[in-house]
């Protein structure tokens, strides 16, 4: 089978699907499963029985678990119990009925299969504390205090703690107690165990908790309409970043214009993606002003990127380029044990040698203790620099040690540091790159500050 070679056994990922009657957009579902059916196997535990014309209806288990929005676990032992029983299922991934894979099947099992232990992130169990919301109902009070923590429902287990979670009564019984049982039972088990070292701390599944209720406290978004701008947007950004799937897509939601981006989608050539090309366009027009500083180099040359995020362009400089990319980004320090996105994968999916990462605070004098021993060839700055409030030109002088060439992309606001730093890269004679729009509005400009007297032309179509 194609994209999917060199392997001794025929090792399977188990889907694990909770549904309170049937599951949405099936039509992408079956598309994703297309042709792939030795590498997978489907299971169905649902509240109503699963109607008799579903795509999921032969997959549906006999056994059926009272559940509601915050307490499945049960439901989803019982999914493990059943696939466990065939021995090779290796990998065990939950998903709900508005559930989208959001990458190709290859992609997916390769991403998932790469790493040995569980994949999901954790972090202490904030409603252990007397002053949390959430404390009556989600304090944890019956376990050890070493063992709070809390996870994602949506984890994605390896055989070997799929096994012990089946056998295990002692947690369970405690956890099923407790308001949201499916966010605290997989991290309290597995530290209980002193497992949690084996766990790959990523969150393959992207749900959207920027929203607030009236009280409050923050609920999962809804894509209802993918032809509003900010659902479109926060759809593309996850298959940009490589996630695995993403939820909650209603059963109404017209995905029309999110399908042309989807992997495993069949190409129309007479479908013209429309809402999504803003983003993507944005993403394509930056690059493309980056390119017109890097096609001028004719000999191998560094880039730093600072800020790095997910590393899209420094990915794609090195893998366009003879490049060596540096990607500095700060890990997450708020969330005990839980690293950046990005370091981790760099250090388990991506390996690219010619990407390297640079995990420390970004502030001038980290920069200029850089400057002291390395040095680069052109220098990332996006969106960043005017959010160090008035120590900007701080940040930019230390920049200007460190790079030969700077790339500053400023956002098009009314920002006080914005607006002076603008000022400055004129008076230094920046040269404008090129502006980026959306909606046909501007929304930020890109200049290049250049550290020395060479001559260099900028080839801008």
């Amino acid at each position: 089978m194609k994209g999917l070679i060199g392997l001794s056994m025929m090792l399977k990922i188990a889907f694990l699907f909770l549904f309170v009657c049937d599951g949405y957009h099936q039509d992408c579902w079956q598309f994703f499963f297309k042709d792939r059916q030795e590498y997978y196997s489907l299971y169905v535990h649902s509240k109503e029985s699963v109607p008799q014309d579903s795509f999921f209806k032969n997959y549906e288990i006999p056994v059926k678990v009272p559940t509601t929005w915050a307490n499945s676990v049960e439901a989803q032992i019982a999914l493990l119990e059943e696939a466990l029983k065939d021995p090779a299922n290796e990998k065990f991934i939950f998903a709900s009925e508005s559930t989208l894979p959001l990458q190709s099947f290859d992609v997916v099992y390769k991403t998932v299969m790469a790493s040995s232990g569980s994949i999901f992130s954790y972090h202490r169990n904030p409603h252990s504390s007397i002053n949390n919301a959430r404390y009556a109902y989600r304090n944890l009070n019956l376990i050890p205090e070493e063992f709070h923590y809390k996870t994602s429902q949506w984890v994605i287990l390896n055989r070997k703690h799929a096994e012990l979670i089946v056998q295990d009564k002692e947690y369970l019984n405690k956890i099923i107690h407790y308001e949201a049982d499916n966010e605290l039972y997989f991290g309290v088990f597995l530290a209980s165990k002193n497992l949690l070292h084996e766990v790959l701390p990523i969150d393959m599944t992207y749900v959207d908790w920027q929203k607030c209720n009236k009280e409050g406290r923050k609920f999962p978004h809804e894509f209802d309409d993918l032809h509003d701008q900010y659902n479109a947007n926060q759809a593309l950004n996850a298959i940009n970043n490589d996630v695995l799937f993403m939820r909650k897509f209603s059963k109404e939601s017209d995905l029309s214009v999110l399908k042309p981006y989807l992997a495993y989608w069949p190409k129309d050539d007479n479908v013209t993606p429309f809402k999504f090309a803003l983003y993507n366009r944005c993403v394509k027009n930056r690059y493309s002003l980056i390119q017109s500083v890097l096609d001028n180099y004719q000999t191998p040359f560094t880039v730093l990127d600072c800020g790095a995020c997910q590393g899209y362009y420094s990915y794609k400089i090195a893998g366009d380029y003879s490049a060596t990319c540096v990607l500095w980004e700060e890990s997450d320090s708020t969330i005990e044990h839980k690293p950046s996105r990005l370091w981790d994968l760099h250090n388990h999916i991506y390996n690219n040698h010619n990407v390297l990462l640079f995990n420390k605070s970004i502030n001038s004098q980290e920069i200029e203790d850089l400057s002291v021993c390395s040095s680069f060839d052109v220098v990332l700055a996006f969106n960043l620099i005017e959010l160090f409030d008035k120590k900007w030109h701080e940040i930019l002088q230390a920049l200007l040690k460190i790079g030969n060439k700077i790339i500053v992309e400023v956002p098009e606001d009314d920002s006080l540091e914005a607006a002076d730093l603008r000022t400055y890269l004129l008076k230094k004679e920046a040269l404008c790159l090129g502006d980026l729009q959306e909606n046909n509005e501007k929304i930020s400009t890109l200049y290049l500050l250049q550290n020395n007297d060479r001559e260099f032309s900028i080839k801008v179509s």
